[in-house]
């Protein structure tokens, strides 16, 4: 009886491990080469979605100013309207002015310009009380007839036309001490304060105050 071949043949076997280890190298490399590769894809999408994140935001921000930039315009628009509207106004002021510098009856002993269209007026003596009288008058229409001056004052609210308008006074005599003196006051008036005029004069001398409203 033949007795079997137990002999191994070392060769073939060496081969399938070589083969087998290779094997296995190249699937882990394939699993690293993978992940690495997702990886990759999930930074490039980040990155992605940041950049498009960042695109927006900077979209946003010239449209924020392209906004601006229009509003600015607007304002300029309005304020150079605006500045033609005050332009005009010191235009039409400065004429008023004009018109109203000694074109009123007797001498001007000063100018006055409001914004409202009712202002009052006080007149007093400054000095000693003695009897001076007055003929007042705004424009054509007579306020005081004889107005007896004295030191306590004497008010009137008048109403002003639109323009150029002339407060008259007339000295009626000269009371017991000579000449005719007296304040009177305007409130509000220039810039909104009280304005003091002053006058002294002989009988029959007229002074006006030309009262502007704009």
């Amino acid at each position: 009886m033949r007795r079997p071949n137990r002999e191994i043949n070392v060769f073939n076997m060496s081969m399938l491990d070589v083969i087998c280890s290779a094997l296995g190298a190249i699937l882990i490399l394939f699993i690293i080469a993978l992940e690495a590769q997702e990886k990759s894809q999930a930074k490039a999408e980040d990155w992605q979605q940041k950049y498009q994140t960042l695109e927006e935001k900077v979209q946003a921000q010239q449209e924020a100013m392209q906004a601006q930039q229009q509003e600015l315009v607007s304002q300029q628009e309005t304020m150079q309207a605006q500045q033609k509207t005050i332009s005009s106004q010191a235009k039409r002021l400065a004429a008023a002015q004009k018109k109203a510098q000694g074109a009123g009856p007797g001498m001007a002993i000063g100018m006055c310009e409001v914004k409202k269209a009712k202002v009052k007026i006080s007149i007093y003596d400054h000095g000693s009380e003695d009897d001076d009288r007055v003929h007042l008058k705004l424009n054509k229409k007579t306020l005081s007839k004889s107005m007896v001056i004295r030191n306590q004052p004497t008010s009137k609210s008048i109403k002003l036309k639109r323009g150029v308008n002339y407060l008259v006074v007339k000295a009626l005599n000269e009371g017991r001490s000579s000449p005719n003196t007296a304040t009177l006051v305007i409130d509000p008036c220039n810039d909104g304060r009280k304005e003091n005029f002053i006058w002294e004069m002989k009988e029959g001398q007229v002074r006006n105050i030309s009262v502007v409203r704009k």
